[in-house]
């Protein structure tokens, strides 16, 4: 059973005043002596109602209705409102991530070429044979092994297709994955809702063990995508 965070823990999220002196006007149903901002107004909204599972409905109903008052709070605060603690790593799941590594990375002179090896299972075999008799003419070239191909009649990489390309470079990243080279961590998580409305979480944490409220989404934020620069090595 989630519980009301208690304040001081976690992350030491520090309190906004400005929210809890709108929750304390609101509350006692006097006029604020200074207009509150869209975020310090959604908090003490949200504060006000002490039942977390209660906050979790009311941030769900908000998102359904497509209203989105809610999504004035960063998503770490948000967070802390509706009962996650990013100390419990039982309410998170976990996945580590490292940089992905690119075809060329390594300075190969035909990198589609070196690693056509790859894509053995994973296109036509008449297509495979094909692109693997011309990776060897490029990588042997036309005389001895040791002779270095001259500007003029050097010849380009492996003609592959837009697609080979994706898939190859996949491929290759996946063989190149390596858990040594891990940058940081992402652990995510979901809140459901009475109505089953899920409230996806996700924060980045660094290999020191860091978290910074820029590294963490709500339910209000677009997904991150990790894919291009970097891939889940577990």
């Amino acid at each position: 059973m989630l519980a009301a965070p208690a304040r001081g823990t976690g992350f030491e999220i520090l309190l906004n005043t400005g929210a809890m002196m709108a929750a304390k006007e609101i509350q006692d149903g006097r006029k604020p002596l200074r207009r509150a901002s869209p975020s310090e107004r959604a908090i003490a909204e949200l504060e006000l109602i002490e039942d977390v599972r209660q906050r979790i409905d009311r941030v769900a109903e908000d998102i359904a209705t497509g209203k989105k008052t809610y999504a004035a709070i960063d998503a770490m605060r948000l967070a802390d409102l509706l009962g996650l603690d990013f100390n419990d790593r039982s309410q998170w799941g976990q996945s580590w991530w490292a940089p992905r590594a690119k075809l060329g990375d390594n300075c190969d002179e035909y990198p589609f070429a070196e690693s056509v090896g790859l894509l053995h299972g994973h296109i036509s075999e008449n297509r495979f044979q094909k692109l693997d008799a011309l990776a060897n003419d490029l990588i042997l070239g036309t005389g001895t092994e040791t002779s270095q191909p001259t500007q003029t009649d050097k010849k380009e990489d492996l003609p592959l297709t837009k697609r080979e390309k994706r898939l190859l470079g996949s491929l290759y990243a996946d063989e190149e994955r390596d858990m040594d080279a891990v940058l940081f961590e992402e652990n995510c998580t979901s809140l459901t809702s009475s109505t089953g409305v899920d409230l996806p979480f996700s924060v980045l944490i660094g290999d020191t063990g860091e978290v910074f409220p820029v590294d963490v989404i709500g339910p209000y934020d677009e997904d991150r995508d990790l894919d291009d620069e970097y891939i889940e090595v577990w």
